[in-house]
């Protein structure tokens, strides 16, 4: 692979397409600034070791190519979007409905990067949860207004026809955005619960989400130590340590809701199930519905929605939030509170109604229009508001990337406080002293050093910068 750089302009090319380009190839070479951002090793682990700069888009000619039924189903997608949008959210809803990241000027990049909020720019978990559950509702709700299926297959196998049907738009929106390591994690993870409702069986998440990461390293190894993968898988575990403790345990909270994924299925359910298939649903007389065929209701209702919603996103961010730092050697100072109340508005009124309007695209273009119109207009609401908060949230803390033995602690840390078994009282100064032990060597060593002469070698794009902090506490 070979990365191709036009400097701040973005070339409106598609997968499949050709493109003629004079540029001279050499080997990417990254600044060997200790605890900075590596970027060699950034791109060596997605494949790619050599790369180019053009001087002027002017010298690149385009024309397009044969991409497959998939790159016309996107460039369909794209040119909707473009039709139907604002100009001001064209280019962030075709980044988050159809995976163009290329399409997101420079400047709203910037704003969404300082809310600590470009998880939102792609194609993620997020995205495919919402399309399957999507897709999984307005297959069920179909499904059970047929009255002769209804009758026959009784509620269970509705829901488990409908789960298996919904895996089809669902994987095909997942190779309509690409193959990053969140939309494979979440389309495994998706696929191993939809399997474990086939064969009736209770899917633990801590299983399937090793399974998803075992399958994707089985293949590509080199994910492994990219960012896209840990943070994913990190975020994800984050939030299953906070809504399932015990490793092994499906859902031990009695407040979560009891859902139909959720519930227990017990040996006489299963031989009551074997015989309903096999004779037909009882009548009237025979009894009423099972617990398991019953529609599952909510405990707790919007408020406990937006109540966990709150939880997990604050999850995420405190989670991945070392491995940022590690990875970019800054932190969003807004990224918390951005993740806690942008998060949860962008996904219900742009990210819902604009996959509603890519559902509907293929029936009605004129029906699809209104949808994705509401998630252009409220997009473009937005951006002002979002682009004020980032200017108050200045451009981020610039931290050195923390050592393994902080990632280790850390995480250890949060593991005893969340999983453990003992009471509070114990756990919380447990995993203090986990913390400060392994954050004191770093703050010993700077102690240390403050009579030193300390140079820092700063990435600043184009070149390095040097700042010497004199042992005075003057700086150059």
């Amino acid at each position: 692979l070979v990365r191709i750089g036009l400097g701040a302009e973005k070339l409106d090319v598609e997968i499949g397409d050709y493109v003629r380009l004079p540029v001279v190839l050499r080997l990417l070479r990254g600044f060997k600034n200790p605890g900075g951002f590596d970027y060699e090793r950034f791109w060596a682990v997605q494949g790619v070791r050599v790369g180019g700069f053009v001087k002027s888009p002017a010298l690149v000619t385009s024309w397009p190519g044969s991409g497959g039924r998939l790159s016309a189903w996107r460039s369909k997608a794209l040119d909707f979007i473009r039709q139907e949008s604002p100009t001001p959210a064209v280019g962030i809803l075709a980044a988050q409905l159809a995976g163009r990241r290329a399409a997101v000027d420079s400047q709203s990049e910037d704003v969404f990067r300082s809310l600590g909020l470009s998880h939102i720019l792609s194609v993620s978990g997020l995205h495919m949860s919402v399309c399957y559950g999507f897709a999984f509702w307005l297959l069920r709700l179909f499904l059970g207004r047929l009255a002769r299926l209804s009758s026959r297959f009784g509620y269970l196998k509705i829901n488990v026809l409908a789960a298996a049907l919904a895996l089809v738009p669902a994987l095909f929106y997942a190779g309509l955005a690409g193959s990053a390591s969140p939309v494979l994690r979440a389309a495994l993870t998706i696929f191993f619960i939809v399997l474990a409702s086939i064969i009736i069986r209770r899917s633990d998440p801590w299983n399937i989400l090793a399974a998803a990461a075992w399958l994707i390293l089985l293949f590509e190894p080199y994910r492994l130590f990219t960012a896209s993968f840990q943070l994913s898988f990190v975020a994800t575990a984050a939030m299953l340590a906070v809504f399932v403790r015990q490793p092994g345990l499906a859902a031990i909270e009695e407040k979560s809701p009891a859902g139909f994924w959720s519930r227990p299925v017990n040996l006489e359910l299963l031989v009551e199930i074997k015989d309903r298939i096999k004779n037909g649903r009882p009548s009237e007389e025979q009894g009423s519905q099972t617990e398991l065929e019953k529609p599952a209701r909510s405990h707790g209702g919007r408020q406990s929605f937006f109540r966990k919603t709150l939880l997990a996103a604050l999850a995420g961010s405190l989670g991945t939030a070392p491995l940022v730092a590690w990875h970019f050697t800054w932190l969003p100072l807004a990224g918390i509170p951005a993740n806690l109340i942008l998060t949860p508005i962008l996904t219900v009124f742009v990210l819902m109604p604009g996959l509603l309007a890519l559902f509907l695209l293929p029936i009605s273009p004129a029906l699809a229009a209104w949808p994705m119109k509401f998630a252009g207009t409220v997009m473009s609401g937005l951006l002002p508001i979002m682009e004020k908060a980032a200017e108050l949230a200045g451009p981020g803390l610039p931290l050195p990337a923390p050592g393994p033995l902080f990632l280790i602690g850390f995480y250890l840390a949060g593991w005893v406080w969340l999983r453990g078994t003992a009471p509070w009282r114990r756990r919380i100064p447990l995993a203090v002293i986990i913390l400060t032990a392994a954050a004191l060597p770093g703050l010993v060593n700077g102690q240390g050093q403050k009579n030193l002469l300390r140079v820092t070698v700063r990435d600043v794009g184009r070149g390095s910068a040097l700042q010497g902090n004199l042992p005075d506490g003057g700086q150059m």
